[in-house]
Formats: C-alpha cells, structure tokens, sequence
C-alpha cells in the first residue's frame, strides 16, 4: 500500500469514511428488501383465510388463555398462599 504515501491525510481518512458509507448504504438496501419480503409474506399468511391459519389463530389464543390462566393461579393471594401451594380451578 506504498501507493498511499503519496496522499495527504485528510484524503485517507475521506477514502474510510466514503468506504464505510458505500457499506452502510449497502447493507441499509439489502435490509430493506428482506423486510418488504417478509412483510409481503406475513401480508399473504395474515389474507388468507384457510385452515392452517384458523389453527395458527385459535391456538394461539388458547395459548395466551392458558398462560394467562397459569401466571393468575401463581400470583394469587390467599391467606395460606404461604403454607400451601396454589390450587387449581378444579380443587377449588
């Protein structure tokens, strides 16, 4: 790299920094087109009503039903909640 002596400072630092800008510039296009792509396949997962996504929908709700379910039952405050430990829908 002896052909870089011949330069002022200023000039290299310049040369970095351009370098640095053409890569960012880069990886800012390329990031943008992988999102519109899954955004477009999240647009065609969520417009399409069909069976798997009726199931993808009605799991998940019964999911976060049971896990609201689940942190209700430990985070509830009894009088003996620090004896015993918490008792289901069921047993109660």
């Amino acid at each position: 790299m002896s052909w870089l002596n011949n330069f002022k400072i200023a000039f290299k630092i310049s040369l970095i920094v351009g370098l640095m800008a053409v890569v960012m510039i880069g990886t800012v296009i390329f990031s943008a087109y992988r999102m519109r792509a899954m955004d477009n396949a999240n647009t065609d997962v969520v417009t399409r009503v069909d069976r798997s996504t009726t199931l993808a929908a009605h799991s998940s709700r019964q999911l976060e039903n049971y896990l609201s379910s689940a942190f209700q039952l430990a985070a509830e405050a009894t009088e003996t909640s620090d004896r015993e430990p918490p008792r289901t829908r069921k047993e109660a």
